[in-house]
């Protein structure tokens, strides 16, 4: 179910902003199946089982203009899951997620994503990306990725710039900080 509400701006530009409520619960089931007999490459190659609840929150804004349209602003969700497996009794609750998008002028954006541990109190890891984009096809993203194990902290960097109607020249690094050295550097 959504739950909404408008309110009312004094403003040149816009007449209100409309915020939006979505609670929701969902229900994940995922046997343990013997997966043996298939290739195993990387731990991306397995489906782990999964049996839990994950309920959460999602919060939208929208700016309404004078004109009678409207205008996406950002958002804001939560969510958490409760685990039914055995091996997670001790510990059922997962990190809570939280993911904040705005968007503070026409052709950006900026979002922050979260994951907070509740036995440990504490944050435990942080990721926060900014994009510019125009309507010529011109890109440039920055992105922070910091996790609290220590091994990971880096920074991501996206260039793309529109020469002519079917030719771009794109730029893509990615800059581990923890180990002071570029991962990955893509020129195209």
């Amino acid at each position: 179910s959504t739950l909404m509400r408008t309110f009312g701006l004094e403003s040149e530009d816009y007449s209100g902003f409309n915020h939006q409520v979505r609670p929701y619960v969902e229900y994940d089931y995922i046997p343990d199946e013997d997966q043996d007999e298939l290739p195993n490459f990387s731990s991306m190659d397995r489906i782990d089982q999964k049996n839990a609840v994950t309920y959460g929150i999602d919060n939208f804004f929208d700016l309404l203009t004078e004109k009678g349209g409207s205008k996406e602003y950002g958002y804001i969700k939560l969510s958490q899951s409760y685990s039914f497996l055995d091996e997670d009794s001790d510990e059922p609750f997962s990190d809570i997620y939280a993911k904040l998008r705005w968007i503070p002028v026409r052709s950006s954006r900026i979002i922050y994503k979260t994951y907070y541990d509740v036995y440990d109190n504490e944050f435990t890891s942080h990721n926060l990306e900014g994009y510019y984009f125009n309507s010529r096809g011109d890109q440039f993203g920055l992105e922070y990725v910091y996790s609290d194990d220590g091994e990971t902290e880096q920074i991501n960097a996206l260039l793309s710039a529109a020469l002519l109607a079917n030719w771009s020249i794109d730029l893509e690094v990615e800059h581990s900080i923890a180990d002071d050295e570029t991962n990955e550097a893509d020129l195209s």
